[in-house]
């Protein structure tokens, strides 16, 4: 159960014809045989390839958590936390980061913090290894693996009103 008078919305990013990059999305497949208890008052949403359509998607939410992959170098199935605000204060000329998507995550949260006020924004991203630009529906096994480790991590967010006070390995 989510903490109560909060808005949170889950967004699952990824296109889902690129293997492993699919991931959002089948977490929010996953999300959805749920038992209902524990993601009441929490909408869920497949957002595929993440686009400025999702800025619509955050208006009157108080909490977003995005499931996205990412290439960051760690072990293939890491699973990785990231604050939107820290985003928002990444030099984005030297470090491409979050996206194989049409925009990154981090372009969108700075052009919506123009437009906007910005909910709290927590990214959970799935390590992918590499950008394969191989057409596929398949995960990998550890990809495959990380979906399931990853949903109590999605509900711990979900019932904690403070992000601050999660910490990940």
């Amino acid at each position: 159960m989510s903490v109560p008078g909060r808005s949170i919305c889950i967004f699952g990013c990824g296109n889902t014809l690129m293997g492993d990059d699919g991931v959002g999305v089948k977490v929010i497949e996953k999300l959805r045989t749920l038992d209902k208890q524990c993601l009441e008052n929490v909408e869920i949403m497949d957002v595929g390839i993440c686009n400025l359509n999702v800025l619509n998607k955050m208006n009157n939410k108080s909490k977003i958590i995005i499931i996205d992959s990412v290439v960051t170098g760690l072990k293939k199935g890491s699973i990785i936390r990231i604050d939107g605000n820290d985003l928002l204060t990444r030099n984005h000329e030297q470090t491409p980061i979050l996206s194989l998507h049409e925009m990154s995550i981090s372009d969108i949260l700075l052009i919506a913090q123009y437009i906007q006020k910005l909910p709290e924004i927590i990214i959970l991203g799935i390590e992918i290894g590499e950008n394969d630009s191989k057409f596929s529906a398949k995960l990998s096994p550890e990809v495959l693996e990380a979906i399931d480790k990853i949903v109590p991590h999605i509900i711990r967010e979900i019932n904690t009103e403070n992000a601050e006070q999660i910490k990940y390995p």
